[in-house]
């Protein structure tokens, strides 16, 4: 009778509670911390070789993912289409972030809005640093600055190295790091985000108690920030 009943309470369970790379995180408001969090839960997720491997598990080398299926392309290069999907489920209207499959039409959508930093390799003298939350547009070719072949989501940078979350990146997604002087980085798109923390701004002033996690980062108040050793909060 027990095992019987296990079986009954397993088959009335749906589907999508057993699915692998849901979205788990509940929105707060905060469209910075939102879009990260999303992308958090997506780390690891890998492409199918057909429609059947969209799970993100299979592993594969075919296009074939969730989120061109959400956008409407699939099989498709899907960077973009990732960056659009996270921005999606945390509750990103478009205006703000653009629902792009095209790196080149994203990077030029913030381009004319004013929302773009272009990055040292491109312009050696700017002083800006990659702020958490960024969308980070890369280039194949080091001596273009309007053909940008891949894109991902700034998590944390400094002076020297920005942190990233990236899908279809050896074909998955996956954090990765570069050098904020990388030949191959194009620039910067800073999102007018509302709801928190904006691109380009800091934390609100007041007195924070820091707790350090498990993975390196920090709690600020009620938002995650990484922080190096130095860093001052006041």
């Amino acid at each position: 009778a027990l095992v019987l009943c296990t079986l009954m309470l397993v088959a009335a369970l749906p589907l999508s509670s057993f699915a692998a790379y849901e979205n788990t995180h509940t929105n707060s408001g905060n469209m910075i911390e939102d879009l990260i969090a999303v992308a958090t839960t997506q780390i690891g997720y890998t492409e199918g070789n057909n429609a059947a491997g969209e799970s993100g598990t299979t592993g594969g080398s075919g296009n074939y993912t969730k989120y061109g299926r959400w956008y409407g392309i699939n099989p498709g290069a899907w960077c973009a289409m990732f960056v659009s999907w996270c921005a999606n489920q945390a509750g990103i209207p478009s205006s703000i972030i653009t629902k792009h499959a095209s790196c080149d039409l994203g990077m030029q959508w913030f381009q004319n809005k004013g929302q773009f930093q272009f990055s040292k390799a491109v312009t050696p003298s700017t002083t800006y640093t990659p702020k958490r939350g960024d969308i980070i547009y890369f280039r194949t070719k080091t001596n273009q600055i309007a053909d940008s072949t891949h894109v991902g989501i700034v998590y944390a940078a400094d002076a020297s190295t920005v942190y990233t979350i990236e899908g279809n990146t050896s074909n998955k997604c996956a954090r990765k790091s570069y050098s904020t002087s990388s030949a191959y980085i194009i620039g910067y798109g800073t999102p007018a985000y509302t709801g928190g923390s904006s691109s380009g701004g800091g934390t609100s002033t007041g007195s924070y108690t820091i707790t350090m996690d498990p993975n390196g980062g920090t709690m600020v108040g009620s938002k995650t920030y990484k922080a190096k050793v130095g860093d001052t909060y006041t």
